[in-house]
Formats: C-alpha cells, sequence, structure tokens
C-alpha cells in the first residue's frame, strides 16, 4: 500500500468499533486517516490506491448525489428498460459499498 507511506492510518477499536458494526455489518472495520483523522471504512486502506489512481475518461458521467436517490435514476430510459435483477445490482453498485464493489470499480 503505498500510497499509505505518508498517511498515518489508526483502525478504529474496542467499544466504538464494536459500536459501529452493528450499526454499519456490511463493513469489515473502520480507519482513521491521516493528520486530520477522516473516519472511512477500512476497505479504504486496502484499496486506497485504487482511488488515488482512479484514471477518469473524457466521456465518464459523474453522478454526484445522495444514495436514496437511486430511485431518480430509473426514471432514465436505460433503466427502464433493464430486467429488474439488473436494476437491483445496478442500484447497489451505484451506492458507496465498501464490500459490494466489482472489478473495475472503486468502492
Amino acid at each position: 500500500m503505498p500510497f499509505l507511506k505518508d498517511l498515518k492510518v489508526e483502525r478504529v477499536e474496542g467499544e466504538l468499533a464494536v459500536a459501529l458494526s452493528k450499526s454499519y455489518p456490511v463493513h469489515k472495520g473502520f480507519a482513521k486517516i491521516g493528520e486530520k483523522k477522516w473516519f472511512l471504512p477500512y476497505k479504504y486502506v486496502e484499496q486506497g490506491d485504487k482511488v488515488l489512481n482512479f484514471e477518469t475518461r473524457p466521456d465518464d458521467t459523474w453522478i454526484i448525489t445522495y444514495p436514496r436517490s437511486v430511485r431518480i435514476l430509473m426514471r432514465f430510459p436505460h433503466f427502464q428498460s433493464m430486467l429488474a435483477a439488473e436494476r437491483r445490482e445496478k442500484q447497489y453498485h451505484l451506492c458507496l459499498s465498501s464490500d459490494g464493489s466489482k472489478e473495475g470499480t472503486v468502492a
């Protein structure tokens, strides 16, 4: 994890870790990262290089919204034409999830 050489990483442990695991069961744990102790899922420690070195393309489309806003995306014809199972999978991967990413995506 070369990107971590300049960042202090502190794994969240103890009572706070137990409480968080109950509230966020999909995450394997949490970490405080950097000087300001940014609070992120531990998966970021494992996948940080992918985030740091993520290459964008000129034709990329960025959707910046709240996770619950996926239902708005469903109004677009592309999503309406998909089978329900495909839509659910798409919805899941559009939301931020530390353990549900597919290869080629950043979670």
